[in-house]
């Protein structure tokens, strides 16, 4: 499985974006809200806000996606979506 090569930390990340999105219908802007708020949390928690991160945590840091279709890809559950416009007054859905 593609997910097996990255670090666990990125592993788990990726794992909590696929719950949102797969299990608990979170949209693909919520899902990729989500990644982006981890990332962005655990390089104040590498860093403290006061010193360079060093390899490894830049490592595990360039290993995250930033979208969710990647993220999917990495558990292969990637499938064939089509995206729908949604008004946003009564909310009705036309195809593309």
């Amino acid at each position: 499985m593609l997910i097996d090569r990255y670090n666990p930390l990125a592993q788990i990340t990726m794992f909590i974006v696929v719950i949102s999105s797969v299990l608990m219908g979170a949209s693909r802007r919520m899902a990729e809200l989500l990644l982006s708020l981890v990332c962005v949390a655990l390089h104040w928690a590498f860093t403290d806000g006061s010193r360079d991160l060093n390899s490894t945590e830049q490592s595990i840091l360039d290993q995250l996606p930033h979208t969710l279709e990647t993220v999917l890809a990495k558990f292969n559950l990637e499938g064939k979506t089509t995206t729908y416009a949604v008004c946003p007054t009564c909310h009705c859905t036309y195809p593309p």
